[in-house]
C-alpha cells in the first residue's frame, strides 16, 4: 500500500484504479484531530448517558455524529478531499453513511451488547443477484483521529480483492494486510475492497467511516429530516453533500428532476 500527499491527485487516482486503496498523509493537523476527537469523545459519553445506541463493549460506534455539534462537519465535507472525490465519482457526490468508530474495549450499556459492525470480511459495496457492481462506484474515506498501527484494532483488508465480484465469505482464513496510518491521515477504499475491523484492544483508536457515492444512491439516513432547523447553518456545499438538492420531488407538479442546482 502506497502513501501520497494532496498534491499527488493523478498519483491517487492511479492508485485507486490499479490496487484500490491508498492513504494521504496530513490531511488534518494536530489541532483539528484533537479537537474533533474531544468533541467525538464527549457526544459518545452524551449518547451513552442518554441510553442511545453507541455499539457494543468493544466497538464504540455513533452514527451522525454531526447532528449534536455541526463544528464536526469537515470531517464529513472534506474541503481538501473535494476536487478528488470529484475526480473519482462526479461534482454532485454525496455521502451515503458517516460514522465515528472506536475499538476499545470497555464495559458500557448491555442494551448495547449485541451491537456488532465490521467484525467479518465485508465489503461496502452493494450486490445484485449475488453479483457486486462495478469498482469506482463509491468509495470509502476513512479519517484517522489516532493512529492505525498492529497495537490499535487497525482495519484489515486483502489486496486486490476488488477484482473480484462475488460475495467474499465472511469468516474465511485469509491472507490480509493492516492498514497503518498516523492520525490526520485518511484511507481512501474502492468499497468493493474486502476489508474487516481488527480485533479490540485496550488502546484507543477513534477514526471516522465515510461512504460517498454519486447523487442518485439512497442515503442511510433522512439528513435534511434529522438536522431540522440546524440545517439553516450549513454552507451550501455542505448542504449539497446530504442530499439536499438530490432529494425526489414531492409530486410530478413541483419538478421531475431529481437533481437540482446548489
Amino acid at each position: 500500500m502506497k502513501y501520497y500527499n494532496l498534491k499527488q491527485k493523478k498519483l491517487i487516482i492511479k492508485e485507486m484504479t490499479e490496487k484500490g486503496i491508498c492513504v494521504i498523509d496530513n490531511v488534518f493537523n494536530k489541532k483539528q484531530i484533537e479537537k474533533y476527537k474531544k468533541n467525538i469523545t464527549q457526544i459518545y459519553k452524551k449518547r451513552l448517558k442518554l441510553g442511545e445506541s453507541v455499539g457494543s463493549t468493544n466497538n464504540q460506534c455513533i452514527y451522525n455524529f454531526f447532528y449534536e455539534n455541526l463544528d464536526l462537519m469537515p470531517l464529513v465535507y472534506i474541503r481538501k478531499l473535494d476536487k478528488l472525490l470529484q475526480k473519482l465519482l462526479n461534482e454532485s457526490y454525496v455521502l451515503q453513511s458517516s460514522n465515528a468508530q472506536n475499538r476499545l474495549v470497555e464495559k458500557i450499556e448491555k442494551n448495547n451488547k449485541n451491537f456488532k459492525i465490521g467484525n467479518n470480511w465485508h465489503t461496502d459495496s452493494r450486490y445484485i443477484n449475488d453479483k457486486r457492481i462495478s469498482n469506482g462506484f463509491s468509495y470509502l474515506v476513512i479519517i484517522a483521529l489516532e493512529d492505525f498501527n498492529d497495537n490499535t484494532a487497525s482495519t484489515q483488508f486483502i489486496q486486490n480483492s476488488f477484482k473480484n465480484f462475488k460475495k467474499p465469505k465472511r469468516f474465511a482464513r485469509q491472507k490480509y494486510n493492516t492498514l497503518k496510518m498516523k492520525s490526520g491521515s485518511i484511507c481512501l477504499m474502492d468499497t468493493g475492497l474486502i476489508h474487516r475491523g481488527g480485533v479490540s484492544t485496550k488502546t484507543s483508536r477513534w477514526s471516522v467511516f465515510n461512504i460517498y457515492t454519486p447523487w442518485f444512491v439512497k442515503p442511510y439516513f433522512n439528513y435534511k429530516k434529522l438536522l431540522g432547523k440546524k440545517a439553516n447553518k450549513l454552507k451550501k456545499v455542505e448542504k449539497k453533500i446530504l442530499h439536499f438538492f438530490s432529494e425526489p420531488p414531492r409530486s410530478q407538479n413541483e419538478r421531475i428532476n431529481t437533481l437540482t442546482k446548489y
